[in-house]
């Protein structure tokens, strides 16, 4: 099983698990992003799990992380397989999925990690808006042009949201050091 970084490297595979066919309340929508375990150890497997209650119709996503020192790591959308998700309301975008053959670890640094999910019924142009770009034509996963401790969840979510109308989300986790081993 290949063992790919999150938070640190953008070594990630991603994919999105769509929702049932059951009816769901039109209340207003409601992003909710999460990780289990809520306080992982530095190289300990996690699993990032985004949520849309409420609302109708499907939601052109995006994922972003901010590290302990102010870099930013794109998520979604990227150029993998399913790099491109949608969800609808009751549907929870899962990382990595069940099935997949890989899987992601919290990568240092330690302290606490911010993750910023926004979704529209419009498509995202991050690139062409210029708040991310792929470096070249192999590139999986874009770079983001805002950087710094703080930008997800202020300057950078008001460039988004001047982009295309939508909905975040936003939540935090601390990724831990390990303890060091007994003497």
């Amino acid at each position: 099983m290949q063992k790919l970084t999150l938070l640190g490297a953008l070594a990630l595979a991603l994919t999105a698990c769509g929702g049932g066919s059951s009816p769901q309340p039109q209340g207003e929508p409601v992003l909710k992003v999460a990780v289990n375990p809520a306080s992982p150890q530095v190289n300990q497997k996690i699993v990032l799990n985004v949520s849309l209650m409420g609302g109708s119709g499907t939601w052109n996503m995006a994922l972003f992380n901010e590290n302990p020192d102010g870099s930013i790591d794109q998520i979604y959308p990227n150029r993998l397989p399913d790099g491109q998700p949608t969800l609808t309301p009751g549907a929870t975008l899962n990382f990595p999925p069940p099935n997949a053959k890989y899987f992601a670890v919290a990568v240092a640094p330690a302290g606490i990690h911010t993750l910023l999910a926004y979704a529209s019924q419009t498509p995202l142009d991050l690139e062409g808006a210029g708040i991310s770009r792929y470096e070249n034509a192999q590139s999986q996963f874009a770079t983001v042009a805002s950087q710094g401790v703080g930008t997800l969840s202020g300057p950078f979510l008001a460039k988004l949201r001047s982009l295309r109308p939508g909905i975040a989300g936003v939540g935090s986790y601390e990724v831990v050091a390990q303890p060091a081993p007994a003497p």
